[in-house]
């Protein structure tokens, strides 16, 4: 039997979100979207924003097994590497379970793992060469830097500043931008009232409804 490592990508951006292990790659994603609906998971909830605008995310296979021990070891491994390179995985857990917490590759799986990174990285690692919009750039500069937004009310976080926001008006979608701050700079919202509609304090500002996509 074959085991696989895969990982979940965003449709639009190609960000790496999730990596995961299956003996079945071609019912995985059909899984994982069919829990989504019910599952209260980070990686759900992420899916489930994505089906909602009609989307839903990119399976791709990461690296081909032979046995679940290497697998589960494989799978740890990647989920390290990928939070490593400071993507924003879904992952709940560290991958590896069954037990095999605390046992070692063998030099012959730590050089596949090798060659697979040096294969598919080395030159184009993972979301070089994708062009991002600069709401994307602007997000991603103030998660990794921390520095606060000037728009910011009092007690948003982080996570809700680079997060996807749907806008709506007269209950059409017109518009959707990464962070609050871009909304609220595109719109002349303000902060406070957009925080509010999106925590559902509010109804609306401006006659606008907002909600998180992601």
């Amino acid at each position: 039997m074959k085991y696989y490592i895969y990982t979940l990508e965003h449709p639009i951006t190609n960000e790496i979100r999730y990596v995961g292990r299956t003996n079945n790659i071609k019912g995985r994603l059909a899984t994982h979207l069919y829990s989504s609906k019910t599952g209260t998971t980070h990686k759900d909830r992420w899916i489930n924003s994505l089906i909602k605008i009609g989307l839903k995310p990119i399976i791709k296979v990461l690296d081909e097994l032979d046995s679940i021990e290497e697998c589960l070891k494989t799978e740890e491994y990647w989920i390290a590497q990928f939070k490593a390179w400071d993507f924003q995985l879904t992952n709940y857990c560290d991958g590896g379970s069954l037990g095999m917490t605390g046992k070692t590759l063998s030099k012959e799986a730590r050089e596949k793992i090798s060659r697979s990174l040096k294969e598919r990285f080395s030159k184009n690692p993972p979301n070089k060469g994708i062009k991002r919009t600069e709401e994307q750039k602007l997000a991603r500069s103030i998660a990794l830097k921390g520095k606060p937004m000037k728009c910011s009310p009092k007690g948003i976080s982080k996570n809700h500043l680079r997060k996807l926001v749907t806008i709506y008006k007269d209950g059409i979608k017109i518009d959707e931008i990464l962070g609050i701050k871009e909304a609220c700079s595109k719109y002349s919202f303000s902060p406070n009232e957009a925080y509010k509609v999106l925590a559902k304090k509010i109804k609306a500002t401006k006659g606008y409804y907002l909600e998180y996509s992601i």
